[in-house]
C-alpha cells in the first residue's frame, strides 16, 4: 500500500475526481475487522487500513492543489467502512467515532515527559513524508498541508455533532507544532470563505450546510476545544 500512496496523492492533485473518489471508496472497502475491542492502537497498523491511507493521499493531493471542491466531496461522500459496524458514512465519520473510542477526543491524546503528542496523526504524516516529497519540497510546506488537511477534517467532524456526546473534532500534530499554528490556519480559512462567499467551492458542494454562518460557528467552537486540551 505504501507504494501506492504517491500515485494517490498525484491522483489528488490532477486526477479527475470522479476516478479519485472512487479510488478511495473502493480502497475503503479492504479493511481488518477487528470487532468490538480494537481500541486506539490498532490504527497505528496503517497497512490495514488502506482506506485511511487513501483518504489522506487524495486528501493531501487536494489540498496541495486547492481542490477544494474533491476535498469536501472526499470528506462527505465517499461511502467507505472503516469496520463491519461503521457501514455507509463517510470515512471521515468512521475514522472519528473509532479513532476516539467514544471518549471526549479524537486522536487520544498522550503525555510523556517531554510533550503531549497525538500519535495517530504522527504516524500518518510520518508516513506522508516521502510520499509528499515529491510535491512539496521544503519540509515546513508539507508540515502545513498537512496541517491545513486535518484542520479541515476537524472542521468538518466538529460542525456534525454527535447526538450523544456533541460537537467535538480530532486532534491532530497541528495542536503541538505551533500554539499559534491552529488560530493561523483557522484565520487562512475563514478569509478564504469570506472572500469566495457562497462561491466558495467548500460550501457549494455542501460542507458546513454550504453555509459562511455554520462554518464560522464550527470554527470558533473546533478552536476552543483545541485551546482546552492544550491548556
Amino acid at each position: 500500500m505504501h507504494l501506492m500512496l504517491p500515485g494517490l496523492v498525484a491522483l489528488g492533485r490532477w486526477g479527475q475526481e470522479p476516478e479519485a473518489l472512487a479510488t478511495v471508496e473502493a480502497l475503503g472497502n479492504c479493511y481488518t475487522d477487528l470487532g468490538m475491542h480494537g481500541g486506539t492502537n490498532f490504527w497505528l497498523e496503517l497497512e490495514d487500513y488502506p482506506g485511511l491511507l487513501a483518504t489522506y493521499a487524495v486528501g493531501l493531493g487536494a489540498t496541495i492543489g486547492g481542490r477544494d471542491q474533491l476535498l469536501a466531496n472526499l470528506l462527505t461522500r465517499v461511502p467507505q467502512h472503516a469496520t463491519r459496524r461503521d457501514e455507509d458514512v463517510p470515512l471521515a465519520q468512521a475514522v472519528c467515532n473509532r479513532l476516539g473510542g467514544y471518549r471526549e477526543l479524537w486522536n487520544e491524546v498522550f503525555y510523556s515527559a517531554s510533550q503531549k503528542q497525538t500519535p495517530v496523526s504522527l504516524r500518518l504524516e510520518d508516513t506522508f513524508s516521502e510520499a509528499l516529497g515529491g510535491f512539496v519540497v521544503l519540509q515546513q510546506s508539507r508540515e502545513r498541508i498537512f496541517d491545513r488537511f486535518e484542520f479541515v477534517c476537524g472542521l468538518h467532524a466538529y460542525s456534525q455533532p454527535n447526538e450523544i456526546f456533541g460537537a467535538r473534532g480530532p486532534i491532530g500534530n497541528v495542536l503541538w507544532r505551533n500554539r499559534r499554528s491552529p488560530q493561523w490556519i483557522g484565520s487562512v480559512l475563514i478569509n478564504e470563505a469570506r472572500a469566495a462567499g457562497d462561491e466558495w467551492d467548500m460550501f457549494k458542494v455542501g460542507l458546513f450546510g454550504g453555509s459562511l454562518l455554520k462554518f464560522e460557528e464550527a470554527h470558533t467552537g473546533y478552536l476552543e476545544q483545541l485551546w482546552r486540551v492544550q491548556r
